[in-house]
């Protein structure tokens, strides 16, 4: 049998669902059975990474394995002068990042979807913005960039600065409020939960702090959730990143020397379990990439019918979208 796939859509894991239909040919004395998945629902997701040579996919169901390593997707012009914010545009997710963590820092943009193009210059973001070590959309597209406390416990709180995603201009700012606004240390990321809209941050060590997760509120109300732990036993060294598939499986990255651990978070029990096996790139921030759908037809056809000769089953699946 030759299986053609159009236009499948790139670096993805490819999840198909439901059960296998049995397609039977008769071809005068010849029967010859098909089995063909037919998926009622197929999405295709990755976590990306990023460091300051570029950006990077994982595989989200597996994270990486022998078979299935991590993948550089895009290598930047030039290497960061430091690497730890990425965020995703749910409405289309194409991938923004902030080249430094100096004052006035350039926002960047890139999209996945046209992995050939090299990322684009969206601006600077003004003198006021600096030390962000947070960046994340919320679901109405609202771009969010957040610093750590300048002391731990101890005020002015954090800053919360909102930049607008096409020109990298501060449209506002507001100091952190809620009962953690001054308990966020340096070290951690901003990523939105898909399904209930809310936006969760992990910070790492500092301060009296122990790696953990919070919430963030559309007020700029932030509120710990308690300390994150390990299956294995333990907490983790940091949290430089967070990020979520479309299911609403939270997933957080553990810088670990020159690599990274990745974890899946139960949100409930705050306890975290490694996914995959160690990555020898060093992530400073991850993002979720959006689940992405394809309708996905089948065309079958045979050829060469005639009794005794071999025949050739030639089965084309082809993506027609929304997503490719």
């Amino acid at each position: 049998m030759i299986a053609t796939i159009k236009n499948a859509p790139k670096f993805y894991s490819l999840v198909a669902c439901q059960a296998v239909k049995l397609v039977t040919y008769f071809a005068a004395f010849l029967v010859a059975t098909l089995a063909i998945m037919v998926p009622t629902c197929v999405r295709a997701e990755v976590i990306y990474g990023i460091d300051t040579t570029g950006i990077y996919s994982v595989d989200s169901v597996t994270g990486q394995t022998a078979t299935q390593p991590v993948t550089k997707l895009v290598t930047f012009a030039a290497p960061l002068p430091s690497a730890a914010t990425l965020a995703v545009r749910p409405s289309d997710g194409v991938l923004f990042y902030l080249d430094s963590q100096a004052s006035n820092p350039q926002l960047w943009r890139w999209d996945p979807s046209t992995p050939a193009i090299l990322p684009v210059l969206v601006g600077t973001t003004g003198a006021a913005v600096t030390a962000v070590i947070r960046l994340g959309f919320d679901a109405a597209g609202t771009l969010y960039a957040i610093n750590p406390t300048p002391t731990f416990g101890v005020a002015p709180p954090a800053s919360i600065f909102i930049l607008n995603p096409t020109t990298a201009a501060v449209t506002s700012q507001i100091p952190a409020g809620g009962p953690d606004g001054i308990n966020v240390p340096g070290g951690g990321d901003l990523c939105l939960q898909p399904n209930t809209g809310q936006l969760y941050m992990v910070t790492s060590s500092g301060g009296g702090n122990t790696p953990s997760l919070f919430t963030l509120s559309p007020a700029g109300a932030i509120t710990r959730l308690g300390p994150v732990t390990l299956s294995s036993g333990g907490t983790p060294a940091n949290l430089p990143g967070c990020s979520f598939d479309s299911a609403g499986r939270m997933f957080i990255s553990e810088q670990a020397g020159a690599g990274t651990n990745l974890y899946t978070l139960n949100i409930g029990t705050l306890v975290a379990t490694q996914l995959g096996t160690s990555i020898g790139v060093a992530f400073g921030d991850l993002a979720s990439a959006p689940g992405r759908k394809a309708d996905l037809r089948l065309t079958k056809t045979a050829g060469n019918l005639t009794p005794g000769n071999q025949v050739t089953f030639t089965v084309i699946v082809t993506n027609s979208g929304p997503d490719r």
